[in-house]
């Protein structure tokens, strides 16, 4: 647990995978993903229209299409007053001022992100949030590492960016020129981000049923294990 001061009030919080309930880690996780990939702010709809000019340029018809029905729902999230990490952050609270939070409904977590934002900054709230994710991240990839996700490619890929563009600075080459390798580059990562496109109205339904059914098969196996159990003692006291 991480224990902060707001406002004269004191902030416990779930600050790593073991001690967080898997229901709240389950909803955390999926406000972060609708946070990178819808966004609230006009930031995020000005990303979306330049990917869509370029989906369209590249002949991405289907992929357009999904990044506009997304841009709807970042339309309806600045609408609505809905921040998807400060919900997110709300998911991490254990206590405050003592008193545990014992709901995650969607009508609990507006009202303790309601109070978050009156009693820190925006920067303050998204440091905390990025730190508990990093956290989580890591954790997971230690006890997973097979599911480690982190898309080698396209990190190495990014870093390959970086390198040609200040050596072209530091050549002093015409910037406005097209470079072949430079090109090749942004063309994978774009293609890597096609892939990866999905309708994010429905990745809340499909991650929820996901979940579900994840419960469902352990509880499932939990109980079978139990039932065999019993029947091997049945069978040593007869």
């Amino acid at each position: 647990m991480r224990k902060i001061n707001l406002n004269k009030h004191e902030i416990e919080l779930y600050d790593g995978v073991d001690e967080m309930p898997v229901t709240r880690y389950h909803k955390f996780t999926q406000l972060m993903v609708l946070s990178a990939g819808v966004g609230n702010d006009i930031a995020a709809v000005k990303s979306k229209l330049l990917g869509i000019k370029q989906m369209l340029d590249d002949k991405q018809p289907e992929k357009a299409k999904v990044e506009l029905l997304n841009l709807y729902q970042t339309f309806f999230f600045i609408d609505t007053v809905t921040d998807p990490r400060s919900l997110a952050m709300a998911c991490c609270v254990h206590s405050i001022d003592g008193k545990v939070v014992e709901s995650i409904s969607d009508n609990t977590l507006k009202d303790i992100s309601a109070q978050l934002d009156e009693w820190m900054t925006k920067a303050e709230r998204d440091d905390i949030t990025n730190s508990v994710k990093k956290k989580i991240e890591t954790e997971i990839a230690y006890y997973f590492p097979e599911h480690n996700d982190t898309n080698g490619e396209l990190l190495a890929l990014m870093r390959r960016e970086i390198e040609i563009r200040l050596k072209r600075i530091t050549d002093n080459e015409d910037l406005e020129q097209k470079h072949p390798e430079l090109e090749r580059v942004r063309r994978r990562m774009r293609d890597i981000n096609y892939d990866n496109t999905r309708l994010y109205t429905d990745y809340e339904r499909e991650s929820d049923v996901a979940f579900e059914q994840g419960c469902l098969a352990i509880t499932g196996e939990l109980l079978d294990e139990r039932a065999k159990e019993m029947e091997k003692a049945r069978s040593k006291n007869h």
